[in-house]
């Protein structure tokens, strides 16, 4: 049975990195949002939304393989 945490985790990366390349703009206005409050949201990450979006794609796809893997080294 694969690691639920880690596959969890999967998901929520995948998620993430969706809504980063198909919806920029909740992005920005979460990004304005922010700006109102204590936190404001880099430029540069709405900038390189695209690069972030595959980044957080290869975290998920890591995290679902080691969630595949974990059962294994347990045994």
């Amino acid at each position: 049975m694969p690691d639920s945490g880690l596959l969890f985790v999967s998901l929520v990366c995948v998620v993430a990195g969706a809504s980063f390349v198909l919806f920029p703009h909740p992005l920005l206005q979460f990004s304005r949002a922010l700006n109102r409050t204590l936190v404001t949201l880099d430029e540069q990450l709405i900038r390189y939304r695209y690069l972030f979006g595959v980044l957080l794609f290869v975290v998920s796809y890591l995290c679902f393989r080691l969630a595949l893997y974990i059962p294994l080294l347990r045994d």
